[in-house]
């Protein structure tokens, strides 16, 4: 035998596991027959495995491969919002890239936004959650564009209510605009306005007529444009209009404004007259008022009775209340000088008196009464004394010299003037007319009518100083003759005058002869210097000359005065020249016309002694003139046209 001897080996043989055709762990290298037990399955992330193929419980007399696969899972995308599935759920293998879903929208909600997504889808299945948060918006009230109280932030689909209507004083408010039921998702303004209200203001008078109506806004000053209201004056008041009441303040409403009156009390005048509507005097007051009467007038010849019409009060009008008399009676006696009674008269106040029959006397003529008798009776008692004339004419002078003779009066103002007078006073008889004679002659006898007072004895101008004696006899109508009475003129100074003889020389015009010593004045006062018989000076033609002349026993006079202003004619001496002069008398002079001569002029010329006496006129004069003369102081007065010139020419 051959023995052969062999053996048997065990095989090992190759387990390999493969998964995905991908070895998965070591490769075994298992004895044949040895019992096999799977391994444990794989894990893979995301993918479940399938499972090993079928191992044999030993090992066989081969390699094994157990075989395996992995399945990619697939997992849930769920998205929830609020916890509540929003949309279908994903299934989505796993590590598929992911991209989040759109941002859900909600209508007055704000989405929160998606929790992490993975960038894959893991091995898991996958929640994204989300939620919404409500929102809140403004809820914004606005009254004429101006927020009106604070905004409100309300959640979305809250209810809503309006706030309450706002108020203004002199408005009217629009009301608020529609407001949702539910806050919606946008901000909400609730707006309003305010109108301006308009008010009726009304003007009432006094007794409740409209005087005007008108409307008026809110806070406007109304305005009253009508006529000024007038209350009518009653029997007690006068009204004036003061304003109204209210007062007129900016308008907040309606108004009615009334118009008030401030009251006067009437004031009515009591006229008290006198009966012939003389007004004694207007009492004032007003009514129901006590007054006070006047006093009492008087009227002459009458007693007062009373007023007429005269009310307690005064009443509501003007009255007038007049005097009333009765009228008096008076008594007129008509007496004789001795008291006794000749008539008496009585009768009423301002009737027409009888006068008593005219009383006679013998020797006497009636007279009169000694007073002058109404011609109706007068307001009082009277007592009338007759008046008797005595029918002789009784003559008082009012000076009388020791030898009882009336003294006229001769003073150098009278006797410059040409004339005395004898001043007398009539104690009875009425004289009418009156004749006077002058012892001798000088003085001429002379009548006139007496005018009561004076006699007026004209003086000629001749009369030397002395004392001229005359009987003067004053007669009536009827015969009566007072008898002679003894009168005389003395007379103090002749009648010297003053003569201008031109314009710058004057001279006394009488007795110049006579004179020892002359002293010129002017005005009354001494011309120092001028002593001389002519005044050879400027005579002034508003000044008024004299000269005090003394005669040879001693006595002096004072001339009658020259008064330049009557002899504004006497012109300068310078239009003519006599020549020579001095003169010798009986030979020729010439009086030579020596300014303005002319021939057809109507001129002459005019020589006048130192007396006032004409001499010679030569009526046509030539410009050269020869004349003759005595011896004397003469005076050439030259006239041509109306224009005088005076010349003193001296002769010896």
């Amino acid at each position: 035998d051959v023995e052969v001897t062999g053996s048997f080996s065990i095989n090992s043989y190759t387990l390999t596991y493969k998964v995905d055709g991908e070895t998965y762990g070591e490769v075994e290298n298992v004895e044949y027959n040895k019992p096999l037990t799977l391994r444990d399955e794989p894990t893979r992330e995301g993918y479940t495995f399938s499972g090993w193929s079928e191992l044999p419980t030993n090992m066989p007399a081969n390699d094994v491969e157990v075989t395996g696969s992995f399945n990619i899972n697939s997992y849930t995308l769920t998205y929830k919002v609020d916890g509540e599935t929003y949309g279908e759920v994903e299934t989505v293998e796993y590590n598929k890239p992911l991209t989040l879903r759109e941002t859900p929208t909600r209508e007055g909600y704000t989405f929160s936004g998606w929790s992490e997504l993975p960038t894959n889808m893991p091995a898991n299945d996958v929640e994204v959650t989300g939620s919404f948060n409500i929102n809140t918006y403004t809820l914004t009230y606005k009254v004429d564009g101006e927020t009106y109280g604070e905004v409100e932030n309300v959640e979305y689909n809250k209810p809503l209510t309006l706030r309450e209507t706002p108020t203004k004083e002199g408005y009217t408010f629009s009301g608020w605009s529609e407001l949702p039921t539910n806050m919606p998702a946008e901000d909400v303004e609730v707006t309003g306005s305010f109108s301006i209200n308009s008010y009726t203001i009304k003007f009432i008078n006094y007794d409740g007529a409209e005087l005007q109506s008108s409307a008026a806004a809110y806070g406007e000053m109304p305005e009253y444009t009508g006529a000024t209201p007038i209350k009518p004056a009653d029997a007690i008041n006068t009204y004036e209009f003061i304003g109204w009441s209210p007062e007129i303040k900016a308008v907040d409403g309606a108004a009615i404004y009334t118009a008030q009156f401030a009251d006067t009390k009437n004031v009515y005048n009591i006229t008290f007259q006198d009966e012939d509507g003389t007004v004694i005097e207007t009492v004032k007051g007003v009514v129901g008022v006590t007054f006070t009467v006047p006093d009492a007038p008087v009227k002459i010849g009458h007693t007062f009775i009373g007023w007429s019409n005269l009310p307690e009060t005064i009443p509501a009008e003007d009255i007038t209340c007049k005097a009333t008399y009765h009228v008096n009676q008076y008594t007129i006696i008509f007496e004789d000088i001795d008291g006794s009674v000749i008539a008496i008269v009585t009768e009423d106040y301002g009737a027409e008196i009888e006068m008593p029959q005219t009383p006679s006397k013998n020797g006497y003529t009636f007279d009169g009464w000694n007073m002058v008798i109404p011609s109706t009776m007068p307001a009082e008692n009277l007592v009338v004394v007759v008046k008797w004339k005595d029918n002789a004419i009784k003559i008082k002078p009012k000076y009388v010299d020791t030898d009882n003779r009336a003294v006229a009066d001769a003073s150098n103002t009278y006797f410059c003037n040409g004339f005395a007078v004898i001043n007398y006073e009539v104690l009875s008889g009425t004289p009418t007319k009156y004749t006077i004679d002058f012892d001798g002659g000088e003085i001429p006898s002379q009548r006139g009518l007496v005018d009561g007072k004076s006699v007026v004895i004209d003086l000629p101008k001749t009369l030397e100083a002395g004392s001229y004696n005359g009987t003067l006899i004053f007669t009536d109508d009827n015969g009566e003759s007072s008898g002679p009475i003894l009168v005389k003129v003395i007379v103090t100074l002749p009648f010297y005058t003053i003569v201008p003889l031109y314009d710058d020389v004057a001279t006394v015009n009488a007795h110049a002869g006579d004179f020892t010593a002359y002293q010129w004045t002017e005005n009354s006062q001494i011309l120092v210097g001028e002593t001389g018989r002519l005044l050879q000076r400027e005579l002034n033609t508003s000044s008024v000359y004299t000269a005090w002349v003394t005669l040879p026993d001693g006595k002096q006079y004072e001339t009658c005065p020259l008064d330049m202003s009557r002899f504004e004619g006497v012109k300068k001496r310078t239009m003519i020249n006599v020549y020579p002069n001095p003169a010798v008398a009986n030979s020729e002079i010439t009086v030579e016309i020596t300014q303005n001569y002319i021939p057809e002029a109507e001129k002459s010329i005019t020589i006048y002694s130192l007396g006032g006496t004409l001499v010679q006129r030569i009526s046509s004069p030539e410009q050269f003139n020869t004349i003759r003369l005595q011896g004397g102081v003469y005076s050439v007065v030259y006239v041509q046209n109306g224009e005088q010139v005076v010349f003193k020419l001296i002769v010896h």
